[in-house]
């Protein structure tokens, strides 16, 4: 608001300055300005109805109901995520993860955070912990389901191959995690060696 009252006050100051026949082209922009920022403030809210959505439909508003996390971010490497799947819901280049010793660092990109608070998982939370190559993960994403679906994999094949023969220390890790008296599935694609000091059942 401030920004848009800074812009029309600046546009009628140029329309006295230039005379008689400008304040009605300067309405003509102040309602422009107006609209564009409608505009933008509608698919920001749009964008967070959305990330509701998802943190509702999947895990993360279970798991932020145990643990979330408090204060600023435990010391430690911070990768982000290729791709992470949440109770289901899939972030792509949206979630970011820290290794430490109190647990696992997860957070999202600041447009999604209002939806997502950042979580701290810690290790005795998580009852399964299994690590598999990328190359079987697509195996299994690329056989049966929606023709729909399939395709959309394939379309992503080759990025995704070029992307483990670069970095092939990457696994797709699946933790089952405790939320609550419920169990929430997380499948991260990140470098194993980060996670196994934490969880013995991935060495």
């Amino acid at each position: 608001m401030l920004l848009l009252s800074g812009s029309v006050g600046w546009l009628r100051t140029a329309a006295v300055a230039a005379g008689d026949d400008a304040p009605s082209t300067v309405a003509t922009v102040a309602a422009g300005v107006v609209l564009v920022l409608t505009i933008l403030l509608l698919m920001f809210a749009a964008l967070q109805l959305f990330s509701m959505v998802c943190a509702r439909r999947g895990g993360w508003r279970r798991l932020a109901a145990v643990h979330r996390a408090r204060g600023s971010r435990p010391e430690g490497f911070e990768r982000l995520l290729v791709r992470a799947s949440i109770g289901g819901v899939i972030y792509k280049n949206g979630v970011r993860a820290t290794c430490c010793t109190e647990g696992l660092y997860l957070r999202t990109t600041a447009l999604d955070r209002l939806a997502h608070a950042p979580l701290l998982i810690s290790w005795s939370a998580v009852r399964e912990a299994r690590a598999e190559d990328l190359g079987r993960y697509l195996a299994q994403a690329l056989s049966g389901g929606p023709a729909a679906a399939a395709l959309l994999v394939r379309l992503e094949l080759k990025k995704i191959v070029r992307g483990i023969e670069r970095h092939p220390e990457l696994k797709n890790v699946i933790l089952t995690v405790e939320a609550g008296g419920e169990r929430v599935e997380l499948q991260l694609v990140i470098d194993a060696r980060d996670l196994r000091d934490h969880l013995p059942a991935l060495r």
